[in-house]
C-alpha cells in the first residue's frame, strides 16, 4: 500500500476536489483487491481482474503499465502472498485470460460459467 500512498499524495496535491473522491475510490479498490506495483508492472489476481479495476488503474495513471496475473508464472514469489478472499482461477482459464489481453475478465467469466464455477 505504501506505493499507492505515494501516488495518492502526489495526485491529490494537484487534483480538483471532485477528482479527489474518484481518486480515493480508485485507490481503495486497488488496495482491496491486493493489486501490486511490481516495478514497471502491475500485479493483479486473476479472479479479481475487472472493468472496475482497469478503470481504477486508469484513474491513478497506471493503465499504460503491463499487467501480470499474480497467480501466473513468471511472477516472483514475494508478490504472491494473497490477502484477499476467494481463489485464483484454474490454470487453463488463466492461460486463456493471458492469451486475450483485450478482454481477459470476459474470457474468464465465460469459461468459468461453462464449467459451473461458483465465485
Amino acid at each position: 500500500m505504501a506505493d499507492y500512498l505515494k501516488i495518492a499524495r502526489a495526485a491529490l496535491a494537484t487534483a480538483p476536489t471532485a477528482e479527489c473522491a474518484e481518486l480515493e475510490r480508485a485507490l481503495l479498490l486497488l488496495n482491496r483487491t491486493s493489486t501490486r506495483i511490481m516495478g514497471d508492472t502491475i500485479g493483479v489476481w486473476s479472479d479479481l481482474d475487472s472493468f472496475e479495476l482497469r478503470r481504477a488503474l486508469r484513474i491513478v495513471g497506471m493503465d499504460q503499465l503491463p499487467i501480470r496475473y499474480l497467480d501466473g508464472a513468471h511472477v516472483p514469489s514475494e508478490f504472491k502472498l494473497r490477502r484477499v478472499c476467494g481463489e485464483p482461477v484454474p490454470l487453463g482459464v488463466l492461460a486463456a485470460m493471458e492469451a486475450n489481453a483485450a478482454s481477459p475478465f470476459t474470457v474468464r467469466d465465460r469459461l468459468l460459467k461453462e464449467v459451473g464455477w461458483k465465485r
